[in-house]
């Protein structure tokens, strides 16, 4: 598949949705929350490039989590698919994610740029991005927990 605009391609699109039993109170709770989605929705997890999305209402309770496969060589930010289905749900807040096959922990450049443009977009529709998370095999790194200045 060809993929010139460096716009996602979504090979396998899975959501999963919650009657408000999963609260998501720290950045270990929302990597546990898109780890169980991408490593039982999408089999490719430790190989291939996920996304994950978690919507959250206004107690913090996961309304719906979103596994995006893509094809691109970055894991990169469907900001448009993100804010329709944050608006669609009626989420207030929105934490994103996603896979290092690598291992690596670092965020790239990309991640931050990225993670910033879909912050502000979500801010003007008073919808809050609380934390981006790079998930490994056994890790995470969570933009929130690090003080990370594209959140800020």
């Amino acid at each position: 598949m060809n993929n010139d605009n460096n716009n996602p391609i979504r090979i396998v699109s899975v959501k999963q949705s919650f009657s408000g039993e999963v609260s998501v109170r720290c950045s270990n709770d929302a990597a546990q929350v898109m780890r169980d989605i991408l490593t039982s929705m999408i089999p490719t997890f430790k190989i291939g490039r996920q996304l994950a999305a978690v919507y959250l209402n206004t107690s913090n309770k996961a309304m719906c989590v979103e596994a995006i496969t893509t094809d691109s060589k970055e894991a990169r930010i469907d900001t448009k698919g993100i804010v329709k289905e944050a608006l669609a749900m009626g989420a207030t807040a929105v934490i994103i994610g996603h896979n290092r096959p690598s291992g690596t922990m670092s965020p790239t450049e990309a991640d931050k740029r990225e993670t910033k443009k879909l912050k502000g977009v979500l801010d003007t529709l008073g919808i809050s991005l609380l934390d981006n998370i790079i998930l490994t095999s056994s890790a995470k790194y969570s933009f929130a927990d690090n003080a990370q200045r594209s959140l800020a």
